[in-house]
């Protein structure tokens, strides 16, 4: 996968990425869980796939929240960022940029109650996602 997206060959990274079920990735792996999803993060955001880009930056959020020592890992391959501020703000920015439904609503409702502490420290992005859940 990694030398599909240095090469910019994303129609082979896709086929590739197919082959790899998130499923085999369980818990001793969470290392290279997070690589994978930042690796799908990247191919995503190209392919201006902003559902998909969410969904993966909540699964590497998930992964961040439940593994403290994978904390101190600020930047992956591909100068990919995801300390946990970064990846909760993109998280939340994907959401936002999806098209406006009653899902990406009750999303963005569950996201401000379960990550209530990240929520609160990351006040401008919080601003605007508070802004969509009042329209």
């Amino acid at each position: 996968m990694k030398i599909m997206l240095k090469r910019q060959d994303y129609v082979r990274f896709f086929i590739i990425s197919k082959k790899i079920t998130e499923k085999n990735l369980d818990e001793p792996l969470f290392d290279l869980k997070m690589q994978y999803f930042a690796y799908m993060a990247i191919y995503h955001n190209h392919m201006d796939n902003y559902q998909e880009a969410a969904r993966v930056y909540k699964a590497i959020l998930d992964i961040l929240l439940k593994k403290k020592e994978l904390q101190k890992i600020t930047h992956l391959d591909f100068e990919f960022d995801c300390a946990l501020q970064n990846v909760f703000q993109n998280y939340i920015g994907f959401k936002v940029l999806e098209p406006y439904s009653k899902e990406q609503l009750e999303a963005l409702d569950k996201l401000a109650t379960d990550y209530k502490e990240l929520w609160e420290n990351h006040g401008g992005v919080g601003q605007l996602a508070t802004s969509l859940l009042s329209t």
